[in-house]
């Protein structure tokens, strides 16, 4: 959050556009904007990333969640005497 709280302080942003030599005067009002800018780039970057996946077929995708549940079962039940992993694949064979 603080992190954050960084954008809307114009006399910090506008440092750094002297230390990067962007020549741009940072007022109240850009930097009240910033968040939003920065929430459609985001939002764009996730819809571009979301559009370029594929559903895996068949047997493959029965294996890839096998996998997934045997790596996850692993982390989380590791050393608890009577949890395995075999349980929870019992209902997927």
């Amino acid at each position: 959050m603080t992190v954050g709280g960084f954008i809307y302080d114009p006399q910090l942003l506008q440092k750094g556009a002297d230390f990067f030599s962007l020549g741009i005067a940072v007022t109240r009002e850009t930097t009240l904007r910033l968040p939003i800018y920065l929430t459609l780039l985001t939002s764009l970057l996730t819809l571009w990333i979301t559009l370029q996946m594929r559903e895996v077929e068949g047997e493959k995708n029965r294996e890839l969640l096998k996998s997934v549940i045997r790596s996850g079962s692993r982390f989380v039940w590791y050393g608890r005497p009577g949890v395995g992993y075999s349980e929870l694949l019992s209902c997927w064979d």
